[in-house]
């Protein structure tokens, strides 16, 4: 079972009305992504800077996690 944070991870990367996602990137691979984790790091930071209005501080964030992300990609 996924948590919130996978289940916002696997909308962002495969797309829907909204949003075509990350190209190339399918269920399969999306699921194994949240699986791992990432994704509730990921919800809980825009969580908190969402409340204290730290957008910079969320970018910085951000970029780190995708750093990791690729990590883990690779």
């Amino acid at each position: 079972m996924l948590s919130d944070g996978g289940l916002l991870l696997m909308a962002l990367l495969c797309g829907g009305d909204y949003h075509d996602g990350l190209p190339g990137c399918g269920w399969k691979t999306a699921c194994g992504l949240a699986q791992y984790g990432v994704s509730d790091n990921l919800l809980q930071e825009a969580q908190v800077h969402s409340l204290t209005s730290s957008h910079e501080a969320l970018k910085d964030y951000i970029c780190g996690w995708f750093h990791h992300l690729q990590e883990i990609l690779v």
